[in-house]
């Protein structure tokens, strides 16, 4: 049976970059959520707004525009969210993408938008995406859920370590690609996870010092 195309994977750096959401429910506030912990900025426009969406607007936390939109809102953002309960407006917010050539996530209709948000497991540093190319939000919301019983808050520490031991390894090798290549086949493994979850640093560093020599 032919399913929907693929949809390319991809991780954005939204640090302090503009990204603008359409709406002021709860499906807008969970948008919000997400490129707060992203980092953008966030601009919510919308005449009225939950009372989440107040918090964070009175926090400073996101810009808030309590008007209805217009089609020049979205210029210069880096993506736009349509999240309003009205299909004529979610379709105003996409064609006002379109020309603008900005990306936009639709709520309702995940079809007609250009891209779909995946359901996130974090861990810190450490992310898992999980999506259904907007199929099926409530199956990718499953596998999440299932994948955060299998994945402790481990992973997040050994990314974390990992990034503080790059300096290192390069400095170590400089010029050698391939003895850098042959470290990380050694350090990354279970082995070493385990060693995070466990608090065992000394012999992590014994084994990090071995690579190295």
């Amino acid at each position: 049976m032919a399913g929907r195309s693929a949809a390319y994977p991809i991780f954005l750096d939204l640090r302090n970059r503009r990204c603008v959401v359409v709406g002021g429910g709860s499906v807008a506030g969970r948008k919000v959520l997400g490129l707060l912990a992203a980092g953008a900025r966030v601009t919510v426009i919308a005449p009225a707004v939950s009372e989440p969406l107040e918090g964070l607007a009175a926090e400073g936390r996101v810009h808030l525009v309590r008007r209805d939109f217009h089609r020049r809102d979205v210029e210069g953002a880096a993506l736009a969210f349509a999240a309003t309960d009205s299909s004529m407006v979610n379709d105003e917010v996409v064609q006002a993408g379109n020309e603008c050539g900005i990306p936009v996530n639709r709520a309702d209709r995940a079809d007609q938008g250009d891209f779909t948000v995946p359901s996130t497991l974090r861990r810190g540093g450490f992310q898992v995406a999980v999506s259904t190319a907007g199929a099926s939000p409530a199956y990718a919301r499953m596998i999440r859920r299932h994948l955060e019983e299998i994945l402790g808050p481990e992973h997040g520490c050994v990314v974390d370590y990992l990034d503080r031991l790059r300096t290192r390894v390069m400095s170590r090798f400089p010029e050698s690609p391939a003895r850098r290549k042959a470290v990380w086949d050694l350090l990354v493994n279970w082995e070493t996870v385990d060693l995070v979850r466990r608090e065992r640093w000394d012999e992590l560093d014994r084994k990090v010092r071995a690579c190295l020599s």
